[in-house]
């Protein structure tokens, strides 16, 4: 239950905070220049079955929070600086096999994604860059060992580049911008379990090398769809690793693709689906694949 209160109340801050900004929009306090698009979304499932209920059934609570959230703005007539977020998280609530009460919820999403751009907008064919992304979640779980704990904002990745970028294709509905150049990648993991100890630590890993970064945005009249998805080849050079097992794989190139797509059927019904595939041959050499359907 504390761990239902604590995401319960996550959820309503952050509720919250959508309505301030949204209000905000209202009152024309946004500075003039930003370009703004943001859709929230809230899926709820539900069962529930007596204790005296002859089936095999077992009641659920399944619901997950979505905003995704996008802010532009010319900074100067050389710089352009765009600023994109996707925010997830959900639950799924068991009930016990008797029926007599409810099992401890477990996510079933919880994803915080921040991608931010300075494009140097020189009207040439190709244009300097510099940009910063983060990959986190609201909260880590540790239970292995009869180790217990948690941790906000773990693990996190820390993305820092530099170099060309091209602009594909851009109107008012869609965009693809594509940019290679010299990063570096820090993973945070504050749930580091040391297995002969049992001691729990903060381990940071970085990485640097070259990097290939594409997304896209495509949307139909009046917003009533939305497609979005980024492409990232990363490839490391040096690695700061000390582990055998990390150093034997570090220099593979990782590949990252995500994907978003979005369709307002009514102005309170919308079907959501997101899919990753992810491919770090330092976590895990077989792939990675994450899909969420509301």
């Amino acid at each position: 239950m504390t761990s239902f209160r604590i995401t319960l109340t996550l959820l309503c801050c952050c509720l919250l905070l959508g309505s301030v900004a949204h209000a905000q929009t209202a009152a024309d306090s946004i500075p003039t220049g930003w370009q703004l698009k943001s859709r929230m979304g809230l899926q709820l499932q539900q069962s529930q079955f007596s204790s005296s209920w002859k089936g095999d059934e077992t009641g659920t609570v399944a619901w997950a929070w979505t905003w995704n959230s996008e802010a532009e703005k010319q900074m100067t007539p050389w710089l352009n600086w765009l600023n994109t977020a996707l925010f997830q998280f959900g639950q799924t609530h068991q009930q016990s096999a008797d029926r007599s009460g409810w099992d401890k919820p477990r996510k079933s999403a919880d994803k915080i994604t921040y991608r931010g751009l300075l494009r140097f907008t020189t009207g040439k064919w190709i244009e300097p860059f510099v940009s910063f992304d983060i990959d986190t979640q609201f909260y880590g779980e540790l239970d292995n060992l009869g180790v217990v704990k948690t941790a906000v904002f773990t693990p996190a990745i820390f993305r820092a580049n530099a170099g060309i970028a091209r602009t594909i294709h851009e109107t008012a509905s869609r965009r693809v911008i594509t940019r290679f150049g010299f990063g570096s990648k820090t993973r945070v993991d504050r749930l580091n379990l040391d297995t002969t100890t049992l001691e729990v630590s903060t381990r940071r890993v970085t990485e640097a090398g070259l990097e290939w970064f594409t997304n896209g945005r495509w949307a139909a009249p009046e917003e009533k769809a939305i497609y979005e998805a980024e492409l990232r080849f990363f490839k490391a050079f040096l690695t700061s690793a000390d582990q055998v097992p990390e150093r034997s794989h570090w220099s593979q190139i990782d590949i990252d693709w995500q994907n978003n797509l979005s369709a307002r059927v009514t102005s309170f019904i919308e079907f959501v689906l997101f899919w990753q595939i992810l491919y770090e041959a330092q976590e895990d050499l077989r792939g990675q694949f994450k899909q969420t359907l509301g």
